[in-house]
């Protein structure tokens, strides 16, 4: 080739967009088109926003249906106490800060209320929230079980004295912050991959992380690059779940495909999909012409580097561990994310040995 190179991404809509799922693929210029095809604050708006910080990405995006009786995530934010200062509260979602004033002046329940109505004024944060009695309530847009993967962190350093804020969902992470609870359901990539068989798109970023859906997306790759098709492509995933659990799951047993790249952040705050979206634009933007172009120490704009809990920042060690597993490995460059070593997820022989 001799310029960028398409891009698919794939994800969740939402509601309201003009992107009907599992039926259309639909080229996106600007974040103005992305508003008008999706829902602002949903998956794949998140990940088309992400890709177009590169402005030389040619950017498609489609979506599969989302799952009958898929349930969103949630966490909680509770303000407690009693103050004669003012301060500030700090938060952040998704990886993205948020902060408002506290007057001495203000009660329970008008702090959780700035706070419900900060979030509401800010579609890229992806969640939604209500107040009531000093309590926050936030719930993802998406609906499944990648809803998990975001993350809540506050930083009570500068509330008034004798205030106090407490966050609460599911698991507890390195740094203080906490997971979102509750998200639930898978979708089926079928009807859609069917769809977008006939296409090619050289790159192809899909935000799936359940093993079912990622081998239906390792068979299309496959089947697309046959000798009756020819139409190649290489597809990215992304998580932010524990290395030697579901990431080398998916690397070494469901994919091991030349195909295939996963990018692994250990607890990283940014929704792995936007992840895997933004370097999947400047893996179209430079491989058409420079296809052995080198990612050490890339940075991945839009991802923030891991704050407050050095342990999660990879070794040497972790980072040969996930090497050897087909995992690219992302680590912490003055403050964003950046790749380690851009691999595949071949890692293994037929019989098992590593390769």
């Amino acid at each position: 080739s001799t310029g960028p190179l398409k891009l698919l991404l794939c994800g969740l809509s939402g509601t309201g967009g003009l992107l009907t799922p599992d039926v259309d693929i639909t080229r996106v210029y600007n974040t103005d088109d992305v508003d008008l095809q999706t829902q602002p604050g949903s998956e794949l708006w998140g990940m088309a926003y992400a890709a177009l910080q590169n402005p030389n990405a040619q950017v498609y995006i489609c979506a599969p249906t989302a799952a009958g009786g898929a349930a969103a995530a949630t966490a909680t934010i509770t303000i407690a106490g009693t103050w004669s200062t003012s301060g500030t509260w700090r938060y952040r979602i998704g990886g993205r800060e948020i902060s408002g004033g506290i007057s001495a002046s203000d009660l329970l329940g008008n702090v959780a209320t700035n706070i419900a109505a900060y979030v509401s004024l800010h579609p890229e944060l992806g969640v939604t929230a209500i107040a009531a009695l000093g309590v926050v309530t936030l719930t993802t847009i998406d609906l499944g079980v990648r809803s998990l993967d975001y993350i809540l962190v506050q930083d009570d350093t500068e509330l008034p004295s004798g205030a106090t804020s407490a966050v609460a969902g599911g698991a507890s992470i390195t740094n203080g912050g906490v997971r979102f609870t509750g998200g639930s359901g898978a979708e089926n990539v079928t009807t859609l991959l069917a769809v977008e068989f006939p296409a090619r798109f050289e790159r192809v970023v899909f935000a799936q992380r359940d093993s079912t859906n990622v081998g239906k997306w390792e068979v299309q790759l496959d089947a697309k690059a046959g000798p009756n098709e020819g139409r190649m492509e290489h597809a990215i995933g992304a998580f932010n779940s524990s290395l030697m659990s579901t990431a080398t799951s998916i690397a070494q047993t469901t994919l091991n495909n030349p195909r295939f790249q996963i990018l692994w952040m250990m607890n990283g705050e940014t929704p792995p999909p936007q992840m895997a979206a933004s370097f999947g634009a400047d893996r179209a933007a430079l491989e058409g012409t420079t296809p052995n172009v080198g990612y050490d120490d890339h940075i991945i704009k839009g991802v923030r580097g891991t704050t407050g809990a050095d342990a999660d920042i990879p070794s040497h060690a972790t980072r040969v561990a996930a090497l050897d597993a087909g995992i690219t490995p992302i680590t912490t460059i003055e403050g964003q994310g950046a790749i380690v070593r851009s691999v595949t997820t071949r890692s293994l022989t037929s019989g098992g040995d590593a390769d």
